[in-house]
C-alpha cells in the first residue's frame, strides 16, 4: 500500500480512519483466503508455464490469460473445499501457538 508509506506516522487503526474504508467481518476470511491465494498462485504459475512453453511471443499474453482463468476456475473451488481439511490434517502434526 503506497498510501501507508507516505503516512508512516499513522498506526493501523489511524490508517483505516483516514481512508474511510471499513474492514470486512472476520467471517469473510473463510471465502477471502482461498480466493486470494488461488488468484495469485494460478496467475503466477500459469504465467511461468506459458512462458516456458511459448517464450516471449506475440500471443503469449492472450494464451496466458486464457490458461490462467481456466486454472483459477478449477483452483478456487478446490482450495475452498480443501483448505479446512488441510488445516485439520496439519493440526495433528503442528502445535498450536
Amino acid at each position: 500500500m503506497l498510501f501507508r508509506s507516505y503516512c508512516s506516522g499513522l498506526g493501523e487503526e489511524d490508517w483505516w480512519e483516514v481512508t474511510g474504508v471499513t474492514k470486512l467481518p472476520a467471517s469473510c476470511m473463510r471465502f477471502a483466503l482461498p480466493l486470494g491465494t488461488s488468484f495469485f498462485m494460478t496467475f503466477l504459475v500459469s504465467g511461468v508455464a506459458t512462458w516456458r512453453v511459448l517464450g516471449l511471443s506475440i500471443g503469449m499474453i492472450e494464451t496466458w490469460m486464457t490458461s490462467w482463468i481456466v486454472s483459477w476456475a478449477v483452483a478456487f473451488p478446490t482450495m475452498f473445499v480443501m483448505l479446512p481439511r488441510v488445516r485439520r490434517w496439519l493440526s495433528y502434526f503442528i502445535e498450536e501457538g
